[in-house]
C-alpha cells in the first residue's frame, strides 16, 4: 500500500509550564493531546482502511531561545515522548475499527522544533509553528514509517484568561 500525510484540523488542549521566561533561554514542559496519522492511498475496496488515526498524549520538553526581548520572537528545539492512547482505522465507507495493541507501539520518541511569537501585555498569548519529526517508528508491522507532524498552535496562558474574566 502507498501511504501519504493528510491535513486535518484538531482542537486540542494541554498543559504548559514555562521556566525562566523572559530570559534569553527558557524551557517549556508540556502535556498535549494530539491526533496524528496517515492516509492509505488506493484502498482495495470500500471496507479497506483509508485512514489510520493515532491519538497520543505527548510530553515535549523544549529549550527556547528568545531572539530579541523587543520582538518577542523565539525558536526552540527538544525531545518529545508520545504515549499512544488509541489507534483506529477509518474505511472509505466510514466504518471504524480499533487496531490491535501488538500492531502499534505504545510509545513514540520524536524531535520537536518550534518558531513563535508572544503577544499581549504580559506575553500571555503566542502563535507558534511546530514541526515534530519521528525518531522511532510507530508501528511494528509497517516498514520504517515515523510520525511527521506540522502544527500551527495558538497558545493562551492562564494570565490571559484571567484578564478576560476581570480577575
Amino acid at each position: 500500500a502507498d501511504f501519504s500525510p493528510f491535513a486535518s484540523f484538531n482542537l486540542g488542549g494541554g498543559f504548559l509550564a514555562l521556566v525562566n521566561q523572559p530570559a534569553p533561554l527558557s524551557v517549556t514542559v508540556e502535556a498535549i493531546y494530539s491526533q496524528q496519522g496517515y492516509k492509505i492511498n488506493n484502498p482495495r475496496r470500500s471496507t479497506s482502511p483509508e485512514f489510520v488515526k493515532l491519538n497520543y498524549f505527548n510530553f515535549p520538553v523544549v529549550l527556547r531561545f528568545n531572539v530579541s526581548p523587543k520582538s518577542n520572537i523565539y525558536v526552540g528545539v527538544g525531545p518529545q515522548l508520545g504515549v499512544l492512547v488509541s489507534a483506529k482505522t477509518v474505511a472509505q465507507n466510514g466504518a471504524k475499527a480499533q487496531l490491535n495493541d501488538n500492531v502499534m507501539k505504545s510509545t513514540a520518541f520524536d524531535a520537536v522544533g518550534t518558531f513563535g511569537k508572544y503577544f499581549g501585555t504580559n506575553d500571555d498569548m503566542a502563535i507558534e509553528l511546530r514541526y515534530q519529526a519521528g525518531l522511532t517508528k510507530f508501528s511494528t508491522s509497517t516498514p520504517d514509517y515515523r510520525n511527521s507532524v506540522l502544527q500551527l498552535r495558538l497558545i493562551i496562558m492562564p494570565t490571559f484568561i484571567n484578564q478576560l474574566l476581570g480577575r
